[in-house]
């Protein structure tokens, strides 16, 4: 082999490494909020959904005019949500969670427990963490409250279905 047959290889195992990668990460991506297994798996699923919904809960401002609450829930949510919950939420955002101030705004959801339930369903204990930008950069929390969350699989892919806990009690 020349040098520049060996160069070649090395080049196209490299790009199948990368491909592989891709594809692997894509779908461990599209899988999260598949119901691909029972016990262990589905608890793993509706975790992951608790959490990234957790996540997006910052991107929603509860004190935007409705049109663009709204907006912001069916772009943040959707994915997390179940339709008629998100349409609840759409026109009563005073009982939707999301950010009510610049700050304390919630950060993330820790979850405490995921418990199977027998229709088939799942409930979710957690807590809402909320920081300061002030907290942020220390990486601590300025607050937090509990949260009730159910969840069904629709269509092999978990939906939120119930959150409770909302508004925080202050």
């Amino acid at each position: 082999m020349n040098q520049n047959t060996v160069w070649w290889s090395v080049a196209l195992v490299v790009v199948l490494i990368i491909a592989l990668l891709f594809v692997y990460q894509n779908g461990a991506r599209t899988n999260s909020t598949q119901n691909t297994d029972t016990g262990a798996g589905a608890e793993m699923a509706v975790t992951s959904v608790v959490v990234a919904f957790g996540g997006s809960l910052d991107m929603v401002s509860l004190l935007a005019p409705a049109a663009s609450v709204a907006e912001s829930m069916e772009a943040n949510y959707a994915p997390y949500v179940a339709p008629e919950l998100l349409a609840q939420w759409e026109s009563d955002p005073a009982h939707a969670p999301g950010r009510l101030t610049s700050s304390p705004a919630p950060d993330h959801i820790e979850v405490s427990s995921a418990q199977a339930n027998a229709d088939g369903t799942y409930t979710v204990l957690g807590r809402v963490i909320e920081t300061t930008s002030a907290a942020t950069a220390t990486s601590t929390g300025s607050g937090s409250y509990p949260v009730t969350i159910r969840l069904e699989n629709r269509d092999g892919s978990w939906l939120i279905t119930q959150f409770q806990g909302y508004p925080p009690q202050r």
